[in-house]
């Protein structure tokens, strides 16, 4: 259940998205609370990203996944970045229970830090992802930091 300071919250969230991002949605407000929504990259590759948020938030950093496709495979088919696990050179976090990619996103987590900019972060990795398909150049090498 959420606390009144961090409905508060959730509430200017949602206007962000309103105004920023309004492709992504809010779900399930008061329980198991995630914005999802589809990004279309300048490659004409569409991804479906989720920010799974827990009962700590916002002073704890949502989870992002990319929801859809569930399989992301490797440059030339090699493997997929799914079965990487923790990397750096990809900038992911493993899967989720559900097999999803997580992606890591912000360094240093702050309670300041919106949703719009973990969402920004997500589009940017599909962005290098796509860069990764066609070149084969991992991931890192185009989201530096």
């Amino acid at each position: 259940m959420w606390t009144y300071d961090q409905q508060r919250r959730l509430a200017l969230e949602g206007k962000l998205l309103e105004r920023y991002q309004p492709d992504f949605q809010f779900y399930d407000p008061t329980g198991d609370t995630y914005i999802q929504g589809w990004i279309q990259t300048n490659g004409g590759n569409r991804y479906q990203l989720r920010a799974q948020l827990d009962d700590g938030f916002p002073y704890t950093e949502p989870d992002l996944f990319v929801v859809n496709p569930k399989t992301l495979w490797l440059q030339g088919g090699r493997g997929t970045v799914n079965s990487l696990g923790v990397s750096h050179a990809f900038h992911v976090l493993g899967t989720g229970t559900d097999g999803c990619v997580q992606i890591c996103h912000i360094r240093d987590w702050d309670a300041s830090i919106t949703l719009v900019k973990v969402l920004l972060m997500g589009i940017l990795w599909c962005e290098a992802y796509d860069a990764h398909l066609r070149t084969g150049q991992d991931i890192c090498d185009f989201l530096k930091g």
